[in-house]
């Protein structure tokens, strides 16, 4: 698969445009979208191989029937979702299909041992009528960080970076309009699908992305929110999966996180779990303080350099980007 990208290093975006082999059809108008549940027509099978994904230059997507300004951040049912098998060693073709069930073996790897590892990521309309996302290699590289860390079988920065697009180009019409302040959020995860009865990887994997417009994370919308330093519950420890991405991570800082939104709060700051001297990171989303109008040394979470639990960037070098985008998890 033949994926093409331009990006543009002042933003910081990748653009996935019509012009891609898996390109994007421009929107006939971001500021009117016609409402219409038509399916398009060059995805009128329930399942389709990869290579269907690409839609003409010459089409026209008609938006979705949808509020745009009135989206939470919530699951809604889109078009097509895409799933690639890892078997005998190698990764297949990955097909699209419309199924939102994933059958699993009772004895699955990610149900009893926690072989599980996802992504977030948003694409965002331009004014223009493209499709952008921001620093999608970074995502697929920590993806594969995280397999990796759990001994998964990682997915290819190749496969990751086609399969958005592919997503994106197969519910185009659930894209959000430029200036609705909503966006796509796109989902991929990968899954210990091999039955195993003693504790050992799974020996077979499926990586799915799925996407689906989403408002901002917090009800408040773009605007502060009062969080609360939680003393009682640890998210992550030290030299465990703290700076991946993994399911398990979230389940132990939930407890938490209702507790705090019962009493009011939007969210929850951890603190390191050796002093609980220092902030080590938000539940859901990034920590920057700002102290007597500057930003302090804290970067994507982390104040203190011996806190090792935070959910760490994917690099060195999207720590400058980090900084200027609120991002959420």
């Amino acid at each position: 698969m033949n994926n093409q990208r331009l990006f543009s290093e002042s933003n910081h975006m990748t653009f996935v445009s019509k012009q891609v082999n898996l390109g994007l059809a421009r929107s006939p108008s971001s500021r009117n979208p016609a409402a219409s549940d038509q399916q398009s027509d060059h995805l009128s099978d329930s399942r389709r191989t990869v290579e269907t994904c690409a839609i003409k230059e010459t089409s026209v997507v008609t938006k979705a029937d949808i509020d745009w300004t009135k989206l939470g951040f919530a699951y809604q049912k889109t078009d097509y979702n895409i799933r690639y098998t890892w078997r005998d060693g190698s990764w297949n073709e990955g097909v699209l299909t419309m199924d939102e069930v994933v059958p699993l073996h009772m004895a699955a790897a990610c149900l009893h041992y926690g072989q599980e590892c996802f992504e977030g990521l948003k694409a965002f309309e331009t004014r223009e009528g493209d499709v952008v996302v921001f620093r999608i290699e970074e995502n697929a590289r920590r993806l594969a960080r995280s397999c990796r860390r759990i001994l998964m079988e990682a997915v290819p920065e190749e496969t990751f970076v086609g399969a958005v697009s592919c997503v994106i180009n197969a519910n185009r019409r659930f894209v959000p309009p430029y200036g609705t302040g909503a966006s796509m959020y796109i989902r991929p995860l990968v899954l210990g699908t091999g039955p195993r009865v003693g504790v050992k990887p799974a020996g077979e994997y499926m990586f799915i992305v799925f996407a689906n417009p989403v408002g901002p994370y917090f009800k408040a919308g773009f605007m502060p929110v009062d969080l609360v330093v939680e003393m009682d519950v640890d998210r992550a420890a030290p030299l465990g999966v703290g700076d991946v991405k993994v399911g398990g991570n979230y389940a132990a800082g939930m407890r938490a996180s209702m507790g705090a939104k019962d009493k009011g709060f939007a969210e929850v700051l951890f603190l390191d779990v050796r002093e609980k001297r220092f902030i080590d990171e938000s539940g859901p989303a990034n920590f920057v303080a700002i102290t007597n109008g500057q930003p302090s040394s804290c970067v994507y979470g982390r104040v203190d350099a011996e806190c090792s639990s935070v959910s760490a960037p994917a690099s060195a070098e999207a720590l400058s980007t980090t900084r200027c985008i609120a991002s959420n998890a």
